[in-house]
């Protein structure tokens, strides 16, 4: 055979090798149509089921599946830093703004927001309705004699815990104080047992406030922001990050059909 035509059949050889591998190679995080998608969302929204609804909405629309892992907000920055999802949903503003500052994200966009609320007892012993702001009503439950019961489980709602306490306090959690692990379900059920006090997100203690002995005593009106950013790991620390795909799920996030899934709670659009 000339040196030409075995050069040539070599060659169709190792292209059919290599598209062979290519077909049974694993998705890993590359721009490989086959794959699905990988979101981190927080853990916070599992109960409502408005992230399988986001989930199979954007499959419908843009023909595109979606692997869902719902964890912690601080595992969910964990897996951005490893390059472990394409893109994030979580509530931990500060600790987003240190991703995007360090070049781990390629973009990062408000999707919704509700509040954290002050919640108690209803005889409110601390006098917490009448705070002017959530210094001051945090100062009072200190000097109520009551227990305060921080959330600790590494979730935004805990991130939001540590930074109030902070305001009135130092790093270390003052006798009034006392750290819970859990959920945000089972920090409102001992809160409501014990008459204490506690911090939660509006939409999951509407859910609940039927089943507590507590009422929402300060930030009803918006005093204390909880904002949702939906977030694409960054293509310059990993190449292989879907940020064309990351992109079009905000899109949908941010479109009427993807607003139309917060009525699931107290959330609203971002302004």
């Amino acid at each position: 055979m000339p040196v030409g035509a075995r050069t040539k059949r070599l060659t169709a050889l190792l292209l059919a090798a290599a598209l062979a591998a290519a077909s049974l190679a694993p998705g890993g995080c590359g721009r490989d149509g086959g794959r699905p998608l990988v979101m981190a969302a927080t853990s916070d929204l599992r109960e409502f089921g408005i992230l399988e609804e986001w989930v199979e909405g954007f499959r419908d629309r843009a023909g595109r599946r979606v692997e869902l892992v719902t964890v912690p907000d601080a595992d969910g920055l964990e897996m951005a830093v490893h390059g472990e999802c394409d893109l994030l949903l979580l509530h931990v503003p500060e600790e987003e703004e240190r991703l995007e500052r360090n070049g781990y994200l390629e973009f990062r966009l408000e999707v919704m927001r509700d509040s954290y609320l002050l919640v108690g007892p209803p005889d409110d012993p601390a006098r917490v309705r009448e705070a002017k702001d959530a210094q001051e009503a945090l100062r009072r439950i200190a000097a109520s004699g009551r227990f305060f019961l921080a959330r600790a489980d590494r979730s935004g709602t805990a991130a939001g815990v540590a930074f109030l306490l902070g305001t009135v306090g130092g790093r270390e959690a003052p006798a009034w104080v006392r750290e819970v692990e859990g959920s945000m379900e089972d920090v409102l059920a001992r809160a409501s047992r014990e008459s204490a006090y506690t911090l939660a997100d509006s939409s999951t203690f509407l859910r609940l406030a039927p089943e507590l002995e507590l009422e929402a005593l300060f930030g009803a009106n918006g005093e204390i922001p909880n904002h949702y950013h939906v977030m694409a790991v960054g293509s310059l620390v990993y190449p292989d990050t879907d940020v064309e795909g990351a992109r079009r799920f905000a899109d949908y996030l941010l479109s009427e059909d993807g607003r139309k899934m917060m009525e699931k709670g107290d959330w609203r659009p971002p302004e």
